[in-house]
Parts: structure tokens; sequence; C-alpha cells
């Protein structure tokens, strides 16, 4: 089992999320634009950078399993 992949795609989505909201950014550029941001794509990012590195730490694990188990 290997959950690099699902990283992957973990991050890819994040990755176009953000440059969505960047590009909307061009657009729509006020107060509100910003305070979405701040209250939900800032955390989301953070929560991202966490799930990664537990995914990564989760395939480490699964990995150790399979090298013991056989």
């Amino acid at each position: 089992m290997n959950l690099n992949s699902e990283r992957a795609r973990l991050r890819e989505g994040c990755r176009a999320l953000m440059l969505a909201w960047e590009q909307a950014g061009h657009q729509w550029s006020d107060a509100q634009h910003r305070l979405l941001a701040e209250r939900f794509l800032v955390p989301l990012q953070q929560s991202q950078r966490s799930a990664d590195a537990a995914i990564e730490t989760m395939n480490e694990i699964i990995h150790q399993v399979e090298r013991d188990c056989g």
C-alpha cells in the first residue's frame, strides 16, 4: 500500500484552489476577498501541510509493517 498518490492528489487540489483564488483576486480585490482568504484559505493551507506530514508518517508506518510482516 502506498499513500503517495493520495498525498499528491491533496497537494494538487490545494494548489489548484489557490491558483483559482489568486486569479479571482485579479478581479475581486476587496476587504471581503481578503477576509475569506484569512478565515478559510490560510487555515486550509496550514491543514494541508499538517495532513501532508501525517500522510508521510502513515506511509512510513505502513512500509515498516509491510517489511516486518513480509
